[in-house]
Protein backbone atom coordinates (compact mmCIF):
# COMPACT_ATOMS: atom_id res chain seq x y z
CA UNK A 1 0.00 0.00 0.00
CA UNK A 2 0.99 3.66 -0.36
CA UNK A 3 2.02 5.64 2.44
CA UNK A 4 0.46 8.28 0.28
CA UNK A 5 -2.45 6.63 0.06
CA UNK A 6 -5.37 7.47 2.66
CA UNK A 7 -6.44 5.34 5.27
CA UNK A 8 -9.75 3.62 5.97
CA UNK A 9 -11.64 4.70 9.26
CA UNK A 10 -14.29 2.59 10.04
CA UNK A 11 -16.59 4.06 12.21
CA UNK A 12 -19.13 1.19 14.13
CA UNK A 13 -23.19 2.23 14.67
CA UNK A 14 -24.83 1.47 18.31
CA UNK A 15 -24.10 -1.41 20.58
CA UNK A 16 -20.83 -2.41 18.65
CA UNK A 17 -17.28 -1.24 19.30
CA UNK A 18 -13.93 -1.43 16.87
CA UNK A 19 -13.94 -5.14 17.09
CA UNK A 20 -17.10 -5.31 14.98
CA UNK A 21 -14.80 -4.72 11.68
CA UNK A 22 -12.59 -7.36 12.49
CA UNK A 23 -12.67 -9.62 9.73
CA UNK A 24 -13.55 -7.28 7.34
CA UNK A 25 -10.65 -5.29 8.51
CA UNK A 26 -8.21 -8.16 8.07
CA UNK A 27 -9.44 -8.87 4.69
CA UNK A 28 -8.55 -4.85 3.86
CA UNK A 29 -5.25 -4.73 5.52
CA UNK A 30 -3.46 -6.02 2.71
CA UNK A 31 -4.11 -3.07 0.78
CA UNK A 32 -5.11 -0.37 2.45
CA UNK A 33 -4.49 1.07 6.36
CA UNK A 34 -7.31 0.74 8.53
CA UNK A 35 -7.91 2.05 11.46
CA UNK A 36 -10.96 0.56 13.79
CA UNK A 37 -11.84 3.01 17.00
CA UNK A 38 -13.82 2.10 19.81
CA UNK A 39 -16.32 5.18 20.58
CA UNK A 40 -16.45 5.52 24.31
CA UNK A 41 -19.40 3.97 25.80
CA UNK A 42 -19.21 0.94 23.98
CA UNK A 43 -17.46 -2.25 22.81
CA UNK A 44 -14.29 -2.39 25.46
CA UNK A 45 -14.94 1.27 26.36
CA UNK A 46 -18.20 0.14 27.43
CA UNK A 47 -17.08 0.72 31.64
CA UNK A 48 -16.88 4.62 30.54
CA UNK A 49 -20.92 4.83 29.81
CA UNK A 50 -22.70 7.67 31.22
CA UNK A 51 -25.61 10.01 30.79
CA UNK A 52 -22.81 12.93 29.62
CA UNK A 53 -21.61 10.79 26.19
CA UNK A 54 -22.42 12.31 23.10
CA UNK A 55 -21.58 12.58 19.42
CA UNK A 56 -19.68 15.29 19.86
CA UNK A 57 -16.81 13.33 22.96
CA UNK A 58 -17.16 10.32 19.84
CA UNK A 59 -15.94 12.80 17.21
CA UNK A 60 -13.32 13.44 19.61
CA UNK A 61 -12.50 9.60 20.45
CA UNK A 62 -12.12 9.47 16.18
CA UNK A 63 -9.91 12.08 16.02
CA UNK A 64 -7.31 11.65 18.88
CA UNK A 65 -7.04 7.55 17.33
CA UNK A 66 -5.84 9.93 14.40
CA UNK A 67 -3.60 12.15 15.69
CA UNK A 68 -2.12 9.09 17.89
CA UNK A 69 -1.43 7.04 14.62
CA UNK A 70 -0.54 10.55 12.71
CA UNK A 71 -2.63 9.88 9.69
CA UNK A 72 -3.33 12.52 7.86
CA UNK A 73 -4.99 11.36 4.97
CA UNK A 74 -8.68 9.40 5.38
CA UNK A 75 -11.52 7.71 3.85
CA UNK A 76 -14.67 7.92 6.90
CA UNK A 77 -16.68 5.33 6.64
CA UNK A 78 -19.57 5.23 9.50
CA UNK A 79 -22.05 2.62 9.60
CA UNK A 80 -25.67 3.71 11.08
CA UNK A 81 -25.03 6.16 14.15
CA UNK A 82 -21.63 5.99 12.93
CA UNK A 83 -22.65 7.93 9.75
CA UNK A 84 -23.51 10.84 12.72
CA UNK A 85 -20.16 10.85 13.69
CA UNK A 86 -18.32 11.06 10.56
CA UNK A 87 -20.42 14.42 9.54
CA UNK A 88 -18.93 15.86 13.03
CA UNK A 89 -15.51 15.00 11.47
CA UNK A 90 -16.54 16.62 8.37
CA UNK A 91 -14.69 20.38 9.60
CA UNK A 92 -12.15 19.03 12.05
CA UNK A 93 -10.60 17.16 9.01
CA UNK A 94 -10.89 19.84 6.61
CA UNK A 95 -8.94 18.67 3.39
CA UNK A 96 -7.58 16.11 4.89
CA UNK A 97 -10.83 14.24 4.11
CA UNK A 98 -10.48 12.31 0.30
CA UNK A 99 -13.86 10.69 1.13
CA UNK A 100 -17.11 10.39 3.36
CA UNK A 101 -18.80 6.66 3.16
CA UNK A 102 -22.36 6.20 4.65
CA UNK A 103 -23.05 2.08 5.67
CA UNK A 104 -26.53 1.98 5.83
CA UNK A 105 -26.92 5.01 8.40
CA UNK A 106 -28.46 8.37 8.92
CA UNK A 107 -28.33 11.45 6.63
CA UNK A 108 -28.00 14.02 9.84
CA UNK A 109 -28.58 17.72 9.19
CA UNK A 110 -26.68 20.40 10.96
CA UNK A 111 -27.68 20.90 14.39
CA UNK A 112 -30.65 17.96 14.59
CA UNK A 113 -30.38 14.96 16.39
CA UNK A 114 -31.40 11.69 15.02
CA UNK A 115 -34.09 11.31 17.24
CA UNK A 116 -35.41 14.72 15.74
CA UNK A 117 -34.97 13.83 12.56
CA UNK A 118 -36.37 9.86 12.90
CA UNK A 119 -39.21 10.31 15.90
CA UNK A 120 -39.75 6.75 14.78
CA UNK A 121 -36.45 5.44 15.80
CA UNK A 122 -37.55 7.12 19.19
CA UNK A 123 -40.62 5.39 19.56
CA UNK A 124 -38.84 1.68 18.58
CA UNK A 125 -35.71 2.39 21.23
CA UNK A 126 -36.81 4.22 24.23
CA UNK A 127 -39.23 1.56 25.59
CA UNK A 128 -35.83 -0.57 26.08
CA UNK A 129 -33.63 1.43 28.28
CA UNK A 130 -32.41 -0.14 31.13
CA UNK A 131 -34.83 0.21 34.71
CA UNK A 132 -31.55 1.01 36.17
CA UNK A 133 -29.42 3.66 34.01
CA UNK A 134 -32.24 4.89 31.88
CA UNK A 135 -29.61 6.80 30.21
CA UNK A 136 -29.05 3.13 28.21
CA UNK A 137 -30.61 1.72 25.63
CA UNK A 138 -30.48 -2.39 25.43
CA UNK A 139 -29.03 -3.65 22.05
CA UNK A 140 -31.81 -5.77 19.96
CA UNK A 141 -32.24 -9.74 20.80
CA UNK A 142 -29.98 -12.16 18.49
CA UNK A 143 -32.57 -13.02 15.65
CA UNK A 144 -32.33 -8.89 14.63
CA UNK A 145 -29.14 -9.29 13.77
CA UNK A 146 -29.62 -10.67 10.09
CA UNK A 147 -26.66 -13.49 10.77
CA UNK A 148 -28.50 -16.98 9.62
CA UNK A 149 -26.68 -19.12 12.02
CA UNK A 150 -28.43 -18.56 15.44
CA UNK A 151 -24.96 -19.59 17.15
CA UNK A 152 -23.08 -17.13 15.09
CA UNK A 153 -26.02 -14.64 15.95
CA UNK A 154 -25.68 -15.35 19.82
CA UNK A 155 -21.93 -15.19 20.09
CA UNK A 156 -22.02 -11.76 18.42
CA UNK A 157 -24.87 -10.46 21.23
CA UNK A 158 -22.92 -11.52 23.87
CA UNK A 159 -20.56 -9.00 22.61
CA UNK A 160 -22.96 -6.08 22.04
CA UNK A 161 -23.42 -3.54 24.69
CA UNK A 162 -26.11 -0.65 25.46
CA UNK A 163 -25.99 2.22 23.59
CA UNK A 164 -25.93 5.50 25.82
CA UNK A 165 -28.97 7.44 24.71
CA UNK A 166 -27.11 10.73 24.16
CA UNK A 167 -25.80 9.44 21.00
CA UNK A 168 -29.26 10.31 19.35
CA UNK A 169 -30.49 13.25 21.53
CA UNK A 170 -27.71 15.52 20.43
CA UNK A 171 -27.33 16.46 17.18
CA UNK A 172 -23.70 18.04 15.49
CA UNK A 173 -22.72 21.16 13.59
CA UNK A 174 -20.85 20.52 10.52
CA UNK A 175 -20.97 22.51 6.73
CA UNK A 176 -23.17 21.28 4.40
CA UNK A 177 -21.03 23.14 1.72
CA UNK A 178 -18.30 21.28 2.57
CA UNK A 179 -20.14 18.03 2.53
CA UNK A 180 -21.68 18.64 -1.23
CA UNK A 181 -17.51 19.35 -2.09
CA UNK A 182 -16.51 16.11 -0.70
CA UNK A 183 -16.87 12.71 -2.61
CA UNK A 184 -19.29 10.75 -0.37
CA UNK A 185 -21.10 7.00 -1.23
CA UNK A 186 -24.04 5.53 0.38
CA UNK A 187 -24.01 1.82 1.02
CA UNK A 188 -27.78 0.84 0.78
CA UNK A 189 -28.22 -2.63 2.78
CA UNK A 190 -31.20 -4.33 0.62
CA UNK A 191 -32.60 -6.53 3.47
CA UNK A 192 -33.63 -3.52 5.69
CA UNK A 193 -35.85 -1.27 5.11
CA UNK A 194 -35.53 1.19 8.20
CA UNK A 195 -33.22 3.15 6.18
CA UNK A 196 -34.15 2.85 2.51
CA UNK A 197 -35.59 6.42 2.61
CA UNK A 198 -32.02 7.50 3.81
CA UNK A 199 -30.37 5.90 0.55
CA UNK A 200 -33.40 7.56 -2.07
CA UNK A 201 -32.62 10.78 -0.06
CA UNK A 202 -28.72 10.23 -0.60
CA UNK A 203 -29.10 10.06 -4.79
CA UNK A 204 -31.24 13.18 -4.77
CA UNK A 205 -28.31 15.07 -2.89
CA UNK A 206 -26.04 13.56 -5.21
CA UNK A 207 -24.51 11.18 -3.15
CA UNK A 208 -23.32 7.47 -5.02
CA UNK A 209 -25.45 5.03 -4.04
CA UNK A 210 -24.03 1.34 -3.35
CA UNK A 211 -26.90 -1.69 -3.00
CA UNK A 212 -25.80 -4.54 -0.92
CA UNK A 213 -27.64 -7.86 -0.91
CA UNK A 214 -27.57 -8.15 2.67
CA UNK A 215 -29.07 -7.05 6.26
CA UNK A 216 -28.44 -3.77 8.57
CA UNK A 217 -24.88 -5.47 9.93
CA UNK A 218 -22.88 -6.75 6.95
CA UNK A 219 -19.85 -7.02 8.60
CA UNK A 220 -21.32 -10.00 10.26
CA UNK A 221 -23.89 -10.89 7.22
CA UNK A 222 -22.08 -10.28 4.23
CA UNK A 223 -18.09 -9.57 5.00
CA UNK A 224 -17.15 -10.38 1.62
CA UNK A 225 -19.18 -8.85 -0.40
CA UNK A 226 -18.61 -5.74 1.71
CA UNK A 227 -15.09 -6.03 1.54
CA UNK A 228 -15.06 -5.86 -1.94
CA UNK A 229 -17.04 -2.72 -2.35
CA UNK A 230 -14.78 -0.71 -0.01
CA UNK A 231 -11.96 -2.09 -1.69
CA UNK A 232 -13.53 -0.84 -5.14
CA UNK A 233 -14.41 2.71 -2.86
CA UNK A 234 -10.32 2.50 -1.78
CA UNK A 235 -9.23 2.58 -5.44
CA UNK A 236 -11.33 5.46 -6.71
Amino acid sequence: MSSTAPALVLIHGSWLGGWCWREVANRLASSVRVLTPTLTGLGDRAHLASAAIDPTLHVQDVLERLAIEGVDRVILVGHSYGSLVAHGLLDPLGDRLSAMVVLDGFLPQPGRSIFEQRPDIQQMLVPHRLADRPYLIAPPPPEHLGIDDPGVAAAVHQRLRPLPIGTHTVGLDFSAQRLARTPRSFIHCQRFGLLAAEADTAVQQGWRRIDLDAFHFPMFSAPDALVQVLASLCRD
